[in-house]
């Protein structure tokens, strides 16, 4: 899977407050929509896609062909892009999720790395459907995507209630993996950390992974 150039989309987005710049800065971003559009396409081709979204994909290759002509995105053609390009950009990691269940240490560290590059320029919304999934996979890529989606806004995990409700959730999952990931994020939060101080004492004498023991031994040293 190739990486979504979503900062190219975001700065041409933001020109549009400035209609008599949209021209000039259109012809300077003309190429890159171009490569853009085509790395969509190509990532649609790893991705079951159901009919709605291979609309999007026929109106995508319309914009192309706007944009060849060199004529500029209109507000709605641009907005309709990232659109399709965030629909990739969660499917993508929906599949890395997968993924990282039958893989080796080794493997998914790599697949970390790249949910991490696959999450540039989203929020917490975007992945909304991730955080609510009932697929094992898809949870552990949400929790692994949430921790720079939190850092980059500056977002407090015990600020957003979909957000906690999937941390405590996660806590007591079957999965190592998915717990491992939401302890780490438990601890990313003074807040959240306190309120869950009873739910992390009993964690710390039931935990049977011994990774997650350790780290919530080191919380309870500090």
């Amino acid at each position: 899977m190739c990486n979504i150039d979503w900062d190219i989309v975001q700065k041409f987005v933001h020109t549009l407050v400035w209609p008599g710049l949209v021209l000039g800065l259109f012809l300077t971003f003309k190429k890159q929509l171009t490569n853009l559009i085509n790395r969509i396409s190509n990532e649609s081709a790893n991705i079951e896609i159901g009919g709605l979204f291979k609309a999007q994909l026929t109106q995508i290759e319309e914009i192309k062909k706007t944009i060849n002509t060199g004529t500029p995105l209109s507000s709605e053609q641009t907005q309709r892009l990232v659109s399709t390009t965030v629909t990739i950009q969660v499917e993508g990691i929906k599949l890395l999720g997968e993924e990282y269940l039958n893989s080796s240490f080794d493997q998914r560290r790599i697949i970390e790395s790249n949910i991490k590059e696959f999450i540039i320029g989203l929020t917490i919304d975007d992945i909304g459907s991730l955080l609510i999934s009932t697929h094992t996979g898809h949870r552990i890529a949400a929790a692994i995507a949430l921790e720079p989606i939190l850092q980059r806004n500056n977002i407090d995990p015990s600020a957003n209630v979909v957000v906690k409700n999937f941390i405590i959730k996660a806590i007591d999952d079957d999965n190592s993996f998915l717990r491992h990931e939401a302890i780490q994020l438990v601890f990313q939060s003074s807040i959240l950390t306190e309120e869950l101080k009873e739910k992390l004492t009993k964690k710390r004498l039931t935990e049977t992974n011994h990774t997650i023991k350790a780290i919530l031994n080191m919380y309870y040293l500090i």
